[in-house]
């Protein structure tokens, strides 16, 4: 019984896996409208991803709502964009020549701008 369980858990591909290979396909299917294949494909990679979109949704609202709270993506998605623009300015200021003063400077918490 626990070779069946590892078998099936082998078989399925991790989430970010699987998230990568719908935005792929997202992306084929709308190159290939824009070259004047048909648009059904698109339309069914549409409704697989917002069926993919809804089950997340779904999971998170019945198991992760406790740990992960609504505001939590704004906060990350912040974060991130803050993130972006001291590395830009790090850059401007001629100050990142690789990635080592980036990540000390992240490390210790500081932003280097001039």
């Amino acid at each position: 019984m626990n070779l069946l369980a590892l078998a099936i858990d082998i078989a399925v591909p991790p989430l970010s896996l699987l998230l990568a290979l719908r935005r792929v396909s997202l992306a084929a299917t709308a190159l290939a409208v824009v070259f004047g294949i048909s648009p059904v494909p698109l339309i069914m990679s549409l409704g697989n991803t917002m069926l993919f979109a809804g089950a997340g949704i779904l999971a998170w609202w019945t198991y992760g709502r406790d740990l992960l709270k609504a505001n939590a993506p704004v906060s990350i998605v912040g974060y991130a964009a803050g993130s972006c623009l001291s590395t830009i300015n790090l850059f401007r200021a001629g100050r990142l020549r690789n990635g080592s003063e980036a990540t000390a400077a992240t490390l210790k918490g500081l932003v280097l701008i001039r």
